[in-house]
C-alpha cells in the first residue's frame, strides 16, 4: 500500500479542445493518472466538514500524513486514529489475494 501511494498520484493535464470554435489556448482537463483505489476510498470515508463549491469531496486526509502513517505502522508504531481503517483495507486486500501455488 505504501508503494502504491508513493508511486501513483492524481495527475491532470490540459489537452487541446476538439471544438471547432476553440481558441488556441482553450483546452480540456484530462486525467492522466489516478490515486490508488484504496486511497480514494480512504479519503472519501473521511470527508471534511467545510463547504466546497465543486462537486468533488474534500477530505481531512493528507497524502504525506498517510505516507508517514504507513511508514510508522510498518515500523510497529500505531499512533493514529486512522490505523484501524488502514488495517481493515490491508485485510480486505489480503483476503482477496490469490493463494501462493505451492
Amino acid at each position: 500500500m505504501l508503494y502504491e501511494l508513493t508511486s501513483t498520484a492524481l495527475e491532470v493535464v490540459k489537452a487541446p479542445s476538439q471544438r471547432r470554435d476553440a481558441r488556441p489556448w482553450d483546452g480540456i482537463r484530462v486525467v492522466q493518472s489516478r490515486n490508488a483505489d484504496w486511497y480514494r476510498r480512504f479519503c472519501a470515508k473521511h470527508a471534511s466538514s467545510r463547504k466546497r463549491n465543486k462537486r468533488l469531496h474534500d477530505t481531512r486526509i493528507k497524502r504525506q500524513d498517510t505516507i508517514r502513517l504507513l511508514e510508522n505502522m510498518i515500523a510497529g508504531r500505531q499512533v493514529s486514529i486512522y490505523c484501524q481503517d488502514i488495517i481493515e483495507e490491508a485485510q480486505r486486500r489480503l483476503d482477496a489475494a490469490e493463494p501462493a501455488p505451492f
